[in-house]
C-alpha cells in the first residue's frame, strides 16, 4: 500500500496547486510535480521481478566481453553466476548480485533522461528518442560496471571491486551516461540542417 499512498500524495499536490493557483500556473508546474513520480521506489514485488532478468543479462554480457580484455580467460554463465578459468590463476565464480542488476541505474538514468528531454528546447520526436534511449544507455553503463568488476576479481584486485572503489565506479557510470545523452542530443540537433530559402530576384 506504500506505493499507492505515495502516488496519492502527488495527486494531492496536483489538486492543491490547481485549487490555489489555477490552471494557468499548472501549465508550468505540472512537470515538476509529475517528476516526483520518478522519486518513488517501485513496489518490492515489481522490483524483484524486474531485477532477475537484468542480472541474467548483465552476466551474459560480462561473459562475452571479459575475455576480450583478458587473453586466455574462459567464462561461462549459469543464470547469474559466472564461472571463470584464468591461466596461471585458480578458477573462481562471480555472482551478479541484486545491487548489480542495473535496476537502480535504470531508474536513475530514466530520471536523468526525462530531465534532459524536458529542459532542452527541441522537437517532440527528439525528446521521444532521448526518452527511449534511457534504458539502453542504463544497460550499457551497467554492463561496463559489471565487466570491470569481474576483471578486477579475475586479475586479483578484489579491493577495487568492493567498498569505496566499487561505489566510485558506479558513480562514474553516471558521468558516462550524461556524456552519452549529450552526444545523442548533439547528434539529433545536427541531424537536419536548416538552410535559408533562396529568394528569387527579378531580373
Amino acid at each position: 500500500m506504500a506505493y499507492p499512498q505515495a502516488l496519492s500524495l502527488i495527486g494531492a499536490i496536483f489538486g492543491t496547486t490547481v485549487l490555489m493557483y489555477g490552471w494557468r500556473v499548472m501549465r508550468t508546474a505540472w512537470f515538476p510535480i509529475a517528476f516526483l513520480v520518478l522519486a518513488l521506489p517501485l513496489p518490492p514485488t515489481l522490483y524483484v521481478e524486474l531485477t532477475m532478468p537484468l542480472r541474467k543479462l548483465a552476466s551474459q554480457v560480462a561473459v562475452v566481453v571479459m575475455p576480450l580484455f583478458a587473453p586466455g580467460l574462459h567464462t561461462e554463465a549459469q543464470a547469474v553466476v559466472i564461472d571463470y578459468i584464468m591461466p596461471g590463476r585458480p578458477p573462481g565464480q562471480l555472482n551478479v548480485e541484486e545491487a548489480c542488476s542495473g535496476m537502480r541505474s535504470i531508474m536513475a538514468f530514466v530520471t536523468l533522461g526525462v530531465a534532459v528531454a524536458y529542459l532542452h528546447d527541441r522537437p517532440w520526436w527528439q525528446r521521444a528518442i532521448l526518452l527511449l534511449s534511457c534504458i539502453p544507455i542504463a544497460l550499457f553503463c551497467n554492463a561496463i560496471r559489471v565487466t570491470a568488476t569481474g576483471l578486477f576479481y579475475v586479475y586479483g584486485y578484489k579491493e577495487l571491486a568492493q567498498g569505496t572503489p566499487h561505489t566510485l565506479l558506479g558513480v562514474s557510470m553516471f558521468l558516462v551516461a550524461l556524456g552519452l545523452f549529450a552526444l545523442l542530443g548533439y547528434a539529433l540537433q545536427h541531424l537536419f540542417v536548416d538552410t535559408p530559402e533562396e529568394k528569387a530576384h527579378a531580373s
